[in-house]
């Protein structure tokens, strides 16, 4: 049951079903974050009690949600958002670090994610502000960059995944094109598409040579571009570096059109070499 509270002007669901952000907003407190509630944001209080999940929902229901979820992240990856895990399927889990990342994420920041394996960094930045802006955005360009090329694709699978665990009236699986005609969005595996939304990612291979990755991401355009594991991605500096002009003008134009842009970037911690004189 919602619990929602008014805070200068705002309002924040206390109440919210998904108990990792009542934990997470429980810990920034404890750490003397005044603003700890920011992840519990929901602008129209009267959605707060409509399961997106329903079997019965009403198109009354579904155009509520979708006017919260299309300028909310937050309450999109509270209670619509679900993961494929090995304990099954689950509710996006969140934590210090991810609220961390959308945060900059929505402020459009650039932004890396260094936390240790099994920590979901990945698996919640696809499943959150990834996703979000995969199925929110429109006429959205993504790209997608990573140490291996199998380890990238598997990342688009992911996100694959991730929408078909959504309510079924947001997966956009199919949607009527201009000329009447029912289509089916692009789902391969070096490519994603939203046809409704005019979105597209791709995928980019591992760098296998300083030139190739000076060639990388030239004469193309996006304006989510993610970089996986950077500390282990060859020719990470060159990749990115390369690939700044797919961005920076593409996201003046999505800055110009209210649209998310970021460059998002996630990394295990690569290990240190002591050597010992002893």
């Amino acid at each position: 049951m919602a619990d929602i509270k008014r805070i200068n002007g705002k309002y924040y669901d206390f109440g919210t079903k998904n108990e990792s952000f009542l934990i997470t907003a429980k810990e920034l407190k404890t750490l003397g974050i005044q603003n700890y509630y920011f992840m519990l944001r929901i602008d129209n209080p009267r959605v707060a009690d409509i399961d997106p999940f329903n079997p019965n929902i009403t198109k009354q229901e579904i155009q509520a949600l979708w006017i919260e979820y299309q300028h909310n992240m937050w309450i999109f990856a509270r209670d619509c958002v679900r993961l494929r895990t090995g304990k099954g399927i689950v509710p996006l889990a969140l934590h210090r670090g991810l609220a961390a990342a959308y945060w900059c994420f929505e402020r459009s920041q650039d932004f890396c994610l260094t936390e240790p394996r099994q920590t979901y960094k990945t698996s919640g930045c696809l499943g959150g502000p990834i996703l979000w802006a995969f199925q929110i955005a429109q006429n959205m360009k993504g790209h997608f960059f990573g140490k291996e090329t199998d380890n990238t694709k598997r990342n688009l699978l992911t996100l694959k995944e991730d929408i078909e665990l959504l309510p079924e009236w947001m997966q956009f699986t199919r949607y009527t094109d201009d000329d009447g005609k029912v289509k089916k969005s692009r789902r391969a595996t070096e490519r994603l598409e939203n046809g409704l939304r005019h979105n597209s990612i791709e995928i980019h291979p591992k760098a296998t040579s300083l030139a190739h990755a000076q060639g990388m991401g030239r004469g193309g355009s996006g304006s989510i571009i993610y970089f996986d594991e950077i500390e282990h991605m060859p020719y990470f500096s060159e990749v990115l570096s390369n690939s700044a002009p797919l961005y920076l003008t593409t996201a003046e134009n999505a800055a110009a059109a209210g649209q998310p842009h970021c460059r998002v970037m996630t990394t295990t911690p690569k290990p240190c070499h002591v050597t010992s004189h002893l």
